[in-house]
């Protein structure tokens, strides 16, 4: 059976564990407890190969090798996500490190819009920012 449309099954390779993911493991992180519950499998980070895509999915295939992110189960074997959440694996990194990815890229683009250095221009000159 496929997957629901926009939607790709995921044959995880590699996750990273987060503070998140801590958090997770401590009872402590709120929207895990709100929107999904105990038992809950951890994990936002993921790489892996593709194994089946949705209808209206046209950038990704069976075979591909993507990373991404989702809102809890990455430390799963299989994973359904939605493909507009995965990214193909350039050829220049390993599974590993595109799975180390996700999260900390997101939080330090969110920090970058918080100071304003992100989606535009620093509003002033002489700033600079360590990512």
């Amino acid at each position: 059976t496929p997957p629901p449309p926009g939607l790709v099954v995921v044959r995880i390779t590699h996750f990273s564990v987060n503070y998140a993911d801590v958090t997770i493991r401590w009872g402590l992180y709120e929207s895990a407890i709100k929107f999904v519950g105990y038992p809950i499998v951890p994990g936002f980070d993921f790489s892996g190969v593709v194994e089946a895509v949705g209808d209206g999915v046209d950038n990704l295939r069976a075979g591909d090798a993507v990373f991404g992110i989702t809102f809890f189960g990455a430390y799963s074997s299989r994973l359904l996500v939605p493909a507009s959440q995965c990214r193909k694996t350039p050829k220049a990194l390993t599974a590993a490190e595109a799975a180390a990815l996700p999260s900390v890229a997101g939080t330090a683009l969110h920090a970058m819009a918080l100071a304003q250095f992100w989606p535009a221009a620093p509003p002033t000159r002489n700033r600079a920012v360590l990512v």
